[in-house]
């Protein structure tokens, strides 16, 4: 028997709306900044292999799975056992053929969190777990962790969220591990003191992203490993400021696109690129460029 397939905009949006009403579903989201969630299904009909921006992982719980399956890096075939699993590549719709009852966790994983676990380590994977995603794998630590997973799901109190972190990393590396992905010595430091290039854009994205928050040195260490006294010394070493000029220039930046691109109210761009009103604005711009806003908008 063939499982249909489709896009959807998420794997828990299928399970809302594309399973077979025959198929027992269970969703738990685990209590992680990751956004990953978990699934449980009991049936005697293969689950559908929809198209989604997920990494998605299928263990067998329970029961015996004759398969033939593709998700795009080959055909493969067998029986699938307790404790063995495969992994749906995010974006890919495949096929999965399969016969006889079981039961299945399934964890779906955000493939941004996924680059993210996977920088920090060391490694950069492509869109995909590559050579991954052609075979039924087996991972003792793998399947503990998943089963865990599920139990601290359904805490949800603090030390459910500090396993889920931890535990979700754990079962991301070992996934990029046993996909075979070049690892090399996290890059902590380069040897003149800076950042190195990963950490340096992610510090970058996560302040363009939100220009208006304070963007604390603590929660931008954090991001990247280091402590804040040798955050800041490695930044300026990098970027030639410390993190609240750069801030502050990124600002004014997008202060002098607004005022010479559009017609919104100065307040407006003020309070857009973290200032509490125009006057508090109006004062930093014109420290920042010599001039006030309303004469820069004067110039365009």
């Amino acid at each position: 028997m063939r499982a249909p397939s489709q896009d959807y905009e998420s794997f828990d949006a299928f399970v809302a709306r594309g399973l077979d009403p025959s198929v027992s579903a269970e969703a738990r989201a685990l209590p992680s900044r990751q956004g990953a969630r978990m699934f449980r299904f009991r049936s005697d009909a293969p689950i559908p292999d929809p198209a989604v921006p997920e990494l998605v992982l299928h263990k067998l719980v329970a029961g015996e799975v004759r398969y033939s399956a593709d998700f795009g890096f080959g055909r493969f075939e067998g029986t699938k056992r307790p404790g063995e699993f495969d992994v749906a590549p995010p974006g890919m719709q495949g096929h999965f053929e399969g016969e006889g009852a079981f039961e299945m966790l399934s964890l779906s994983v955000p493939w941004e969190a996924v680059r993210q676990i996977a920088e920090r380590a060391g490694c950069a994977p492509g869109a995909d777990l590559g050579a991954l995603h052609a075979r039924m794998s087996a991972c003792a630590s793998v399947a503990h962790l998943l089963g865990e997973l599920w139990g601290e799901g359904a805490a949800g109190d603090g030390v459910a969220a500090e396993f889920a972190e931890a535990a979700l990393s754990a079962v991301v590396l070992r996934l990029l591990r046993l996909s075979g992905a070049p690892f090399a010595e996290p890059p902590r430091a380069l040897a003149k003191g800076g950042l190195a290039p990963w950490q340096v854009r992610r510090v970058k994205e996560w302040i363009e992203a939100d220009l208006a928050a304070d963007h604390p040195v603590e929660g931008l260490a954090r991001l990247v490993g280091l402590s804040p006294f040798h955050f800041v010394r490695a930044f300026a070493a990098s970027v030639g400021k410390p993190p609240h000029a750069y801030l502050i220039e990124r600002r004014m930046a997008e202060a002098r696109r607004l005022l010479h691109e559009t017609g919104t109210d100065m307040t407006e761009i003020g309070l857009s690129v973290g200032y509490s009103g125009g006057g508090a604005f109006a004062r930093a711009f014109r420290q920042h460029t010599g001039i006030s806003p309303s004469a820069f908008r004067r110039l365009r």
